[in-house]
């Protein structure tokens, strides 16, 4: 069992090393967040580029009357490694008013990351 972990984990780093390689990081492109939020699930689309970044509520109809959901906001990365990122939302950048959102993420695979909300919430990114 050991034996298999270490080298899906191998795998994955050999991955991320040729992706750099090639002038792309791992946590680039479009991933859909789930997440939860104060009264029920959420989701958000989150694009990743090099150095820069958005988020983008998904608004559904229980959720209309919050004026922060459906914008997008720019994300302010505090750290990124090859397997890590952490980043800020930044709402109020968005609209006054709106909270700053703290995400950190562990990089699962190629199209996954799993990791914890500022409030110590779950959330988990798909590659879309």
């Amino acid at each position: 069992m050991k034996s298999i972990r270490c080298s899906i984990s191998l795998i994955l780093l050999i991955g991320v090393f040729v992706m750099r390689a090639h002038g792309q990081d791992a946590f680039d492109g479009k991933w859909k967040a789930t997440f939860e939020g104060p009264r029920t699930f959420r989701d958000a689309t989150v694009t990743i580029s090099n150095t820069a970044g958005s988020w983008r509520d998904n608004v559904h109809w229980i959720q209309r009357s919050n004026p922060c959901l459906g914008r997008q906001f720019p994300l302010k990365f505090r750290t990124r490694s090859a397997t890590r990122i952490s980043f800020d939302v930044d709402g109020p950048a968005g609209l006054a008013g709106c909270p700053v959102m703290h995400v950190t993420a562990n990089l699962v695979d190629n199209n996954t990351l799993v990791g914890k909300m500022g409030n110590g919430k779950p959330i988990k990114m798909v590659r879309e």
